[in-house]
């Protein structure tokens, strides 16, 4: 078998914010939350005025043998156009661990940023869904955090063949 890294199934919906969005994502009426397009990336959700989107992701449950092997991670492309100070990504499991993934800080105007997926350090074997809260800075106007191609995905470990049956003969690695 390979030893290479396969990616994981993508547990968010609606990741490139198309027009539908609010199906997958619910908005908690503050501030501006809304859809637009960019030429080279697409749909994105532009957020400001405070504004908070949120998504509840159920994830998979993995076994006690499985566990210490598994690693959740979460990922983005984003801008923070005019240096929006509280542009954020929280992640809250149901047992209520946190993650907080600060997004501000770019000079203005910065051009699209990936953020690349990292472990999510805080979760616990028996959690059975995410939060994932988008938080948009308190500045207005077209300032503001933009986001897409959010990925949350499950990195599982190889499969080992310990033992192989065929024929009614058994074949050990």
């Amino acid at each position: 078998m390979s030893d290479e890294e396969i990616p994981g199934r993508n547990l968010v919906k609606s990741s490139h914010f198309e027009p539908n969005w609010e199906a997958d994502w619910k908005h908690d009426g503050t501030g501006f939350a809304g859809v637009y397009i960019d030429d080279t990336y697409g749909f994105y959700m532009q957020l400001n005025g405070s504004a908070q989107v949120l998504q509840k992701v159920t994830v998979p449950r993995f076994t006690v043998a499985q566990w210490p092997e598994v690693k959740f991670r979460l990922g983005c492309q984003y801008e923070n156009l005019a240096n929006g100070k509280e542009s954020r990504i929280v992640v809250t499991t149901s047992s209520s661990l946190e993650t907080i993934i600060d997004l501000s800080g770019i000079p203005a105007n910065a051009e699209w940023n990936k953020y690349p997926q990292r472990h999510l350090e805080k979760m616990a074997q028996d959690d059975e869904s995410l939060d994932i809260t988008l938080h948009g800075p308190s500045i207005g106007g077209s300032g503001g955090l933009r986001l897409t191609a959010i990925i949350c995905d499950v990195l599982i470990p190889p499969l080992r063949v310990k033992q192989l049956k065929l024929d009614n003969k058994e074949y050990n690695p």
